[in-house]
């Protein structure tokens, strides 16, 4: 089978949508190439019907075969994972392997700029954290029980939850986090916390897009509030030390904690907080295979840049850039 090739974008308008087709999930399904369908589409700039995927490339060599349009692809075993997840029904979706041509630096800068429009105006976003074991994936459990019980009480614009009510507010429902011998399910939170995912550059947009983010994690998924509310609630509980001096294992979450600052200066702060080099002071120590990421990922985010002001260009070096990137 011959290679696919992408067709150029007719105009700037033009973006390409991948069709995922159902998956049944059963073993069949799962040792069988996917065969996907790419499309040119017209990008009206509003709502629309498509998903758009964030997910880590990863550092992975190996590569998996797919078929699209009826020729050979190559794709991550991050992406092939996801591709293979079970679907009920059709729908199109965008995911940058596929419907960027990766070979065409002149399509690359002028579809990167865009990468904006395209998250927001996805009908839903949604984060593929990879794999996980049965034990790994109960961090999913854990997060929807401290939101079921924490989120009624919390303003999410302000965070104004008192510090003080959160041990109550858990320690009423039995919580074990209450205890600090419940060091596994510490653990669990705290490998979910700190998946690679949260560290890249290009998912600090691509994440925080839209209000509800879908999060995948294993076979289990929960939103991105519901995320955030499990990491407020537990950072208040670890600065109160209900146990004393006995301190589960967790950290303070920063890689995402991080991204949860950037959502909600682009989401809730207004327009004259998200400047550029505010976007790229929390962007320090994202990390990326390309520089050049941490720009264009700080343009997305920026709402002092008019669109078309900075073009990137992807051509260029990253030496330039690193000046701004590694700014104080």
């Amino acid at each position: 089978m011959e290679a696919f090739r992408h067709s150029p974008l007719e105009t700037l308008t033009i973006i390409r949508l991948v069709e995922l087709p159902i998956n049944t999930g059963n073993n069949d399904a799962r040792d069988a190439k996917p065969e996907l369908i790419i499309r040119h589409y017209e990008f009206a700039g509003n709502r629309q019907k498509y998903n758009a995927l964030s997910y880590v490339w990863g550092y992975s060599t190996t590569r998996n075969l797919i078929s699209l349009n009826g020729g050979d692809f190559w794709v991550t075993d991050s992406l092939m994972f996801f591709l293979k997840r079970p679907r009920t029904q059709t729908f199109q979706y965008w995911i940058d392997a596929i419907c960027l041509n990766q070979d065409d630096e002149e399509e690359k800068s002028s579809q990167i700029p865009r990468m904006k429009e395209i998250y927001e105006n996805a009908g839903y976003v949604f984060a593929e954290l990879g794999p996980a074991s049965d034990d790994e994936e109960l961090a999913i459990d854990h997060i929807l029980e401290i939101a079921r019980v924490v989120l009624p009480f919390i303003d999410e614009k302000n965070a104004l939850v008192p510090q003080s009510t959160v041990p109550k507010l858990l320690g009423t429902f039995g919580w074990p986090f209450m205890e600090p011998y419940e060091d596994k399910v510490w653990r669990r939170i705290g490998e979910f916390f700190y998946k690679p995912y949260w560290t890249r550059a290009w998912v600090m947009q691509e994440a925080t897009a839209i209000i509800n983010t879908g999060l995948w994690y294993g076979n289990k998924s929960c939103v991105l509030l519901q995320a955030w509310t499990a990491a407020l609630a537990l950072l208040s509980l670890h600065d109160c030390k209900p146990w004393g001096n006995n301190e589960p294992p967790v950290g303070d979450f920063s890689d995402f904690w991080r991204l949860c600052e950037i959502r909600y200066l682009r989401l809730y702060s207004g327009k004259p907080e998200a400047t550029f080099f505010k976007v790229l002071s929390l962007l320090r120590g994202v990390k990326t295979s390309d520089q050049r990421n941490i720009i264009y990922a700080g343009l997305c985010l920026a709402t002092d840049v008019p669109r078309g002001s900075i073009v990137p260009d992807a051509k260029k070096t990253a030496g330039f850039l690193l000046i701004f990137a590694n700014l104080p």
